[in-house]
């Protein structure tokens, strides 16, 4: 529509265009706010409380050695009982409060410790603060047990004196420390490859074998431990937040340290939600090796705080994860020995280095009943002369476990057989078999015929 009308201006026109332009530029203008609004109040997240340390203990004692003075390069450390973390000093203290006029201190996190002191003469020995120190160091006692030592916040802890000089050794310590989780089952993941040993009267969930996530659960004192196998190397800067039972809560507490798990590096981190219902604690360990991120979990419900005895529990079954190196491969070779021992059966087996499995027409198969072989180092036995030639060149001969469900499946005729017969069935036939070995236990054996 014209704006101008028989040489005037048409103001009517002009006030309209005017006022639609500021409804629509309002609307912008508002639109642009609010979105402004809405990126500022979901990008910006309340700032979560972090210590500015972690909470620590003193120990203290005196230093002692079989002398009549102190080795000035004697160290004294104290190592988490579970984490296997040392914390050392080789500071000595004079001070007329020490047995010998001479003692350390050591500043660590709150947890259970195992203190000692080392000298480099006397290689990896370690001179524990142990059950002979508090008997008095006398011949007639009977114990050399390390003592632990717990520490508290703020707690100084003294006369921890490692003068333990007579004591074990150092494997057999490790042997009085496996015995406290002697009687705990153990879950073994073959697809990821670790091994982890929980309480007996935990309960195992697995959706399915080899799972990328497996749960251990103490209903009673609604404690869960949970371990997920992730395709990722990132873990996230802050603890993400969670839903249940349809309540959302933001981590209100953390707190990162380092850690190391089976002789990897990783990060140890404690939450507290506390925004639930009731109270969420939880405690996350992670580590990565290859392309996997392990994540090892632990919930406790309706306590808000961590205490010493869920931490030193999470950090001791943690001890107990292990890598496992699965090795599956097929093989042959001649049954030497069969045999029984403290209830296991065994077999000594020397290996063929040079085959091929065929069947009776000389063809490879995966299920043999023949063996045809090379002789490499006297030529007498080739493919083309012989493909039913069995050859003896390695000489290797190993002692392996045999399982107890092992199948053992006879060449002619084609059928199985028990571990029982098998002593008889090698003395009239061959005593040649394919071999499936997987972790240095025989699982299955094929028997070849040899005419």
């Amino acid at each position: 529509m014209p704006f101008l009308t028989r040489g005037k201006t048409n103001w009517k026109y002009i006030l309209i265009i005017l006022v639609l332009a500021l409804i629509v530029g309002g609307g912008i203008f508002g639109y642009l706010r609010y979105f402004k609004k809405e990126i500022i109040y979901l990008s910006e997240f309340p700032e979560i409380k972090k210590p500015e340390k972690f909470p620590t203990g003193i120990i203290e004692g005196s230093l002692g050695y079989p002398s009549d003075f102190i080795p000035e390069e004697m160290k004294v450390c104290a190592e988490d009982v579970h984490l296997k973390k040392q914390y050392c000093t080789e500071k000595h203290i004079q001070g007329e409060k020490y047995t010998h006029g001479i003692g350390y201190r050591i500043e660590v996190p709150t947890g259970d410790y195992y203190v000692f002191a080392t000298l480099p003469s006397w290689g990896d020995y370690r001179a524990y603060y142990s059950e002979f120190v508090t008997c008095g160091l006398k011949v007639d006692c009977p114990s050399h047990k390390p003592i632990i030592v717990k520490v508290k916040a703020n707690e100084i802890i003294s006369n921890i004196d490692p003068m333990d000089w007579y004591g074990t050794s150092e494997e057999e310590f490790r042997e009085i420390i496996t015995k406290e989780t002697a009687n705990w089952k153990t879950y073994r993941n073959e697809k990821y490859k670790y091994e982890i040993k929980y309480p007996s009267d935990w309960k195992l969930y697995e959706p399915y074998p080899s799972s990328w996530m497996v749960s251990f659960t103490n209903l009673s004192k609604n404690e869960e431990f949970t371990i997920y196998v992730l395709e990722t190397s990132v873990i996230e800067k802050k603890p993400p937040p969670i839903c249940l039972g349809g309540h959302c809560s933001e981590a209100t507490f953390f707190k990162d340290t380092e850690i190391t798990v089976d002789k990897i590096n990783g990060i140890q981190r404690q939450i507290i939600y506390g925004n639930f219902p009731g109270p969420l604690i939880q405690m996350d360990t992670y580590i990565s090796k290859e392309k996997f991120l392990f994540n090892f979990s632990f919930r406790h419900w309706e306590i808000d705080e961590i205490t010493s005895e869920d931490k030193n529990f999470y950090d001791q079954m943690l001890s107990t994860f292990r890598f496992i190196e699965i090795e599956t491969y097929n093989h042959a070779g001649e049954i030497v020995k069969i045999y029984q021992k403290e209830g296991k059966k065994y077999l000594d087996i020397n290996f063929i280095k040079f085959l091929l499995f065929v069947d009776e027409n000389g063809r490879p198969t995966d299920y043999p009943t023949h063996i045809y072989g090379e002789n490499d180092e006297t030529g007498d036995c080739t493919p083309l002369a012989d493909p039913y030639c069995v050859v003896d060149n390695d000489k290797t001969i190993k002692s392996f476990e045999v399982a107890d469900d092992v199948e053992i499946i006879k060449a002619i005729p084609r059928e199985n057989i028990t571990f029982e017969g098998l002593e008889e069935l090698v003395k009239y036939s061959s005593r040649y078999f394919r071999l499936e070995i997987k972790n240095g236990i025989i699982q299955k054996m094929w028997q070849i015929y040899t005419p």
